[in-house]
């Protein structure tokens, strides 16, 4: 059974470094929950919150009856652990919420889903651009077809290296965002194609670049660049149709549609209509924090509120990963692989 509105969520967070520490903020100061305790090894003991350096201990503590299990979980560890723990609290019947990207396998990811399922828990991906406001605006917009025929999306995200301790290259750490939004878009169509190049400069074990090209049916192409190499900050998702295109800046928050004179009056100089620069269209953004309106939507939908297309969200977010496993496939085979079903991707 569901709890109230009115009653407190009973909730666990597992990490609290990068991203972390900004869910604990979130946590610690909502009303509604109540924060059970923090799971990580690097914290200190703090008034009102039990601190646990590991999983296996609180676990232990829920099963001696010393703290009560939690309603939800919120998994923000590095990588490799997302399976791991996100399938030990499901099978608790327990809601989670995971940091991006679910698990590092889309086999990873089939099994949460259907342990979530079976359970009838709430099993949510951290994916945050999502719910950036920019993105927002952008769906809104390019769902009234501001584009004309579809033609290509370019997506750029790059940046510094990361001062944190990576588990994963760029692809599965970083790639996964745009993946996600991508999949989104296109209403989680599965690539007719992929094909990748990655390069590894500085980081110790890991590619730390991404260069893609995604072919979907309809032959509209994605064209992927995802790098940590870059010391000017880049977050840009371009959408290119017959009418002009329309841009994504999820740093700068902004929604701009480039427009493309298609109507003339007289052919052009070479006796037919082509691509030229028209006038600029600015849409306005309302400003909020992204990560403050993922925990809204979880939590409601963790309430049994009806959150608009939770489940599309989470086969978008699994696809991500498919689709970043056939990128490193591709990259690592150097050569275009043709998508089958089930993801798995061959010559």
């Amino acid at each position: 059974m569901e709890k109230s509105q009115s009653e407190k969520l009973g909730v666990v967070l597992f990490g609290c470094g990068g991203i972390g520490r900004h869910h604990f903020r979130l946590l610690r100061g909502s009303s509604d929950l109540e924060l059970l305790a923090l799971v990580d090894p690097a914290s200190a003991p703090m008034e009102g919150v039990r601190v646990f350096p590991n999983a296996d201990e609180f676990l232990q503590a829920v099963a001696e009856g010393v703290l009560k299990l939690p309603d939800v979980a919120i998994v923000a560890t590095p990588i490799h652990t997302h399976f791991g723990l996100a399938k030990k609290l499901l099978e608790q019947s327990v809601h989670v919420l995971v940091e991006k990207p679910l698990a590092p396998t889309t086999a990873e990811c089939e099994e949460l889903k259907m342990i979530s399922q079976a359970k009838g828990k709430v099993l949510f991906v951290g994916h945050s651009e999502r719910y950036n406001p920019a993105f927002a605006s952008f769906l809104e917009v390019f769902r009234t077809g501001i584009t004309g025929q579809l033609y290509r999306l370019e997506s750029n995200r790059s940046g510094p290296y990361p001062q944190r301790v990576g588990d994963a290259g760029a692809t599965i750490d970083l790639a996964v965002h745009d993946l996600e939004c991508l999949s989104h878009i296109l209403d989680n169509q599965a690539p007719q194609w992929v094909f990748a190049r990655t390069e590894q400069r500085i980081h110790p074990s890991q590619e730390d670049g991404l260069n893609a090209m995604i072919g979907y049916n309809m032959d509209v192409l994605v064209q992927l660049t995802v790098n940590w190499l870059s010391p000017r900050k880049t977050r840009h998702l371009n959408v290119y149709g017959y009418k002009g295109m329309l841009q994504c800046d999820f740093d700068r928050q902004t929604v701009t549609f480039f427009e493309n004179l298609y109507q003339r009056s007289k052919p052009d100089e070479y006796g037919f209509g082509g691509i030229e620069v028209g006038p600029e269209q600015h849409f306005l953004v309302d400003k909020w924090e992204p990560l403050a309106r993922e925990h809204e939507t979880f939590f409601s939908h963790v309430r049994g509120k009806k959150v608009a297309q939770g489940e599309l969200a989470l086969q978008s977010a699994c696809l991500a990963v498919e689709i970043a496993g056939a990128l490193l496939q591709s990259s690592k085979e150097n050569r275009q692989l043709t998508w089958k079903p089930q993801g798995i991707p061959n010559g």
